[in-house]
């Protein structure tokens, strides 16, 4: 099996394997179960961590810094040992040859062994520097890097959740100087958003919904990879409504949908006592709602009152989506 041939990807608490064929422009899909590879007959387009190979060894890069073109690295050898060490090694590094995904704090490793070319899955736990007995679920370090926006202040509350999001590419700014963190988000943006934090990857096949058929407009290809992973769904009417504000229980069920897809969905109950307004909540959204407060990515609007279907704003979402990243490393 040549390298590159193959993609490891995690959806749904599995682990699913693409084998490239030559001559063919079709992908064999495998699961792991643990023993055994079975062939399954649906594919999920998903990102994963980079790899990189050096000296006989797979390093799994699980944190990047801008600053100094870095990573921390976990190791790996090519006969089935799992080095404990840590080390780092240039990001230029020629990647090839293996490919990994994490899912329920464990890093699954696919690599090809050049003399009988099985496919090897290995499974190995992760920690956090600070704490040896604690899976490391942090989001990646917040670049020190001021933001270029006139119209965000130190003093804002969503500064630190804007600077992050800027930072770490996941948004851009409306012009090279304003942010215009009270502006609505709209639907399209907000998946646009999801799709920067993958990676932007690619998806074959054209988009499902009538409303987003124009190949051109930016939302396109994002629209296209959210519905193809089930991240969002669209409309009775079959539509998407990528102009469309989204409102605030629709960013909670997108979100949620994300934890899902990503593995990191974390189940928990909601208490919406406290909130006047919970019986508001629409029955499609009673779910990612339940998460979302749940795990602290939404709060109320005021201490008793959570909106459900008033709108969001851009820094509102910048804010949301950063509270996950957060619930990720108190969890």
């Amino acid at each position: 099996m040549s390298s590159g041939s193959y993609d490891i990807k995690s959806f749904n608490n599995k682990i699913y394997i693409s084998l490239g064929k030559e001559n063919t422009q079709k992908a064999m899909i495998y699961i792991y179960d643990g023993d055994t590879l079975k062939p399954i007959n649906s594919n999920i387009e998903l990102s994963f961590p980079k790899i990189v190979t050096a000296q006989n060894c797979i390093y799994v890069l699980m944190n990047t810094s801008d600053d100094s073109a870095k990573a921390k690295l976990y190791k790996f050898d090519t006969l089935n040992n799992i080095f404990d060490e840590k080390s780092t090694i240039d990001i230029d590094t020629a990647i090839s040859k293996a490919k990994a995904v994490t899912l329920d704090n464990y890093i699954y490793t696919i690599i090809s062994k050049k003399t009988d070319e099985k496919i090897i899955v290995k499974k190995k736990q992760y920690k956090s520097e600070e704490n040896p007995n604690k899976p490391n679920t942090d989001p990646l370090p917040e670049p020190e890097k001021e933001l270029p926006f006139t119209d965000v202040k130190k003093s804002d509350w969503s500064y630190k959740a804007i600077k992050y999001m800027y930072n770490n590419k996941y948004i851009s700014g409306t012009t090279s100087t304003t942010f215009s963190p009270k502006m609505k988000l709209t639907r399209g943006m907000l998946v646009t958003i999801l799709h920067n934090m993958e990676g932007k990857p690619n998806v074959s096949g054209k988009s499902k919904f009538p409303d987003v058929q124009n190949t051109n407009e930016y939302y396109y290809s994002a629209v296209k990879w959210a519905s193809k992973n089930n991240i969002v769904n669209g409309y009775n009417n079959g539509k998407f409504g990528p102009n469309d504000p989204i409102t605030r229980e629709q960013l909670a069920v997108m979100l949620n949908q994300y934890s899902i897809y990503k593995g990191t969905y974390q189940k928990t109950n909601a208490d919406f006592s406290k909130f006047s307004d919970s019986n508001k909540i629409s029955d499609f959204a009673k779910w990612g709602m339940n998460w979302a407060v749940g795990t602290g990515v939404i709060t109320g609007t005021t201490e008793k009152t959570l909106i459900p279907q008033g709108t969001a704003s851009r820094e509102e979402a910048a804010a949301m989506i950063y509270k996950y990243f957060l619930s990720l490393k108190n969890s």
